[in-house]
């Protein structure tokens, strides 16, 4: 009886945890010899293996997390290959959309934030800043912001009382605004500052 019901759990669990690996590179995946008994998930090392949300993701797992190194190949087609931190994109990676469109760079808690290029499958390019997976600020408007923001500190303090707070953190406000979406003439006065 021992055995039939042995036999019966482990069949069960089989489908949810089969390390079988469809395409790319599977050889460096080995099946994890630890896992969690009650969830039939990986705790640690290295596997290929199906995922809620995932046709499949090869990679590290530590504390039956994606951490470390991993690819994920959704059902939809996409593939995210990077870094891994708590089950979360976090770090450097390449995220590839079914339809071709592909971005890589930084990953901070699932989203894309930082520095990074998003190439698109009809030939545009956004590269620059980013945050919670919206494009922001091309480099070149963010070197500009950089150059901008002292420069107006330094033109709109001249004639005010920085050491009143409220006067300061006005004009720190101010040139926030100005530095971030200026004006042409902004552009040509502060960059004459500097």
């Amino acid at each position: 009886m021992q055995k039939i019901l042995l036999i019966l759990i482990v069949s069960c669990l089989a489908p949810l945890v089969a390390a079988e690996c469809r395409e790319g590179d599977c050889e460096n995946a080995t099946e994890t010899s630890r896992f969690d008994i009650k969830t039939a998930r990986p705790v640690e090392g290295k596997t290929a293996v199906r995922l809620p949300k995932s046709m499949i993701y090869v990679g590290d797992f530590v504390d039956g997390k994606r951490t470390g190194k991993g690819t994920d190949r959704f059902a939809n087609g996409s593939v995210y290959e990077g870094d891994w931190v708590d089950n979360k994109q976090s770090g450097k990676g390449t995220y590839t959309w079914a339809n071709g469109d592909v971005y890589e760079g930084d990953f901070v808690n699932g989203s894309r934030t930082g520095e990074g290029t998003k190439t698109y499958a009809d030939g545009r390019i956004e590269a620059g800043i980013w945050l919670k997976s919206e494009f922001v600020r091309s480099y070149e408007d963010e070197e500009r912001r950089l150059r901008i923001y002292p420069a107006c500190i330094l033109d709109k303090s001249k004639d005010a009382d920085m050491s009143i707070e409220v006067v300061a953190d006005a004009v720190a406000a101010s040139c926030k605004a100005i530095s971030e979406n200026p004006s042409l003439l902004d552009r040509f006065w502060y960059d004459k500052i500097l």
